[in-house]
């Protein structure tokens, strides 16, 4: 399991994934292709190696560029399931997050444009979200969602996939396997010294 995100994400996440010994994979927008081929290996490796589909837990803005990249690893990251826990639509209307503003005239600049993202995307994406903008400015930025609730997401979705008597169990044995090795291989004082 690993969480990806298109922007760097707190430290307190990143001591909640540590605590779940899940992976992180951030990057600012796309990933280039030797990076996405590595991850479709090291997806396909976990499945043949554990027997199931790995997860990606992704998390990025609520925009056109956003849910595309979202899209793109679906299709290209097949040897995994990816599901998308913030932003969505339903977390800025609930949460009455405030677009960012001169995002549509930005985006739709032919400068602008990324050579994945075509026009008529961002057209589309801006279409089927006039509920939220009606001035067709559709840009909710990542920053603005509270650690606090983005840590309780996060741990509520990790805790959906990862067994955690399984988590301790493991926890256990490797108390065990190094107390044993230590006493096994050290002969002197087990004390830590400062």
């Amino acid at each position: 399991m690993e969480v990806w995100t298109e922007k760097y994400m707190a430290r307190s996440i990143f001591e909640l994934l540590d605590q779940y010994d899940v992976g992180f994979v951030s990057s600012t927008g796309f990933m280039g292709d030797i990076p996405r081929r590595k991850a479709e290996e090291r997806m396909k490796e976990t499945e043949e190696e554990y027997g199931i589909k790995p997860v990606i837990i992704f998390i990025s803005d609520y925009d056109a560029e956003g849910e595309y990249i979202v899209e793109c690893v679906k299709e290209e990251i097949v040897s995994a399931h990816v599901e998308k826990i913030a932003l969505t639509k339903q977390q800025v209307k609930e949460l009455n997050f405030i677009s960012n503003i001169g995002y549509k005239e930005k985006m739709l600049k032919p400068k602008t444009l990324k050579n994945h993202l075509s026009k008529e995307y961002v057209k589309e994406f801006i279409k089927e979200n006039r509920d939220l903008e009606p001035n067709g400015i559709v840009q909710y930025e990542l920053d603005q969602i509270e650690t606090k609730y983005l840590h309780s997401l996060l741990k509520g979705t990790l805790r959906k996939y990862i067994d955690m008597k399984l988590i301790e169990q493991h926890k256990e044995l490797c108390e065990r396997e190094v107390k044993d090795w230590m006493k096994k291989n050290y002969k002197g004082d087990m004390r830590m010294e400062p």
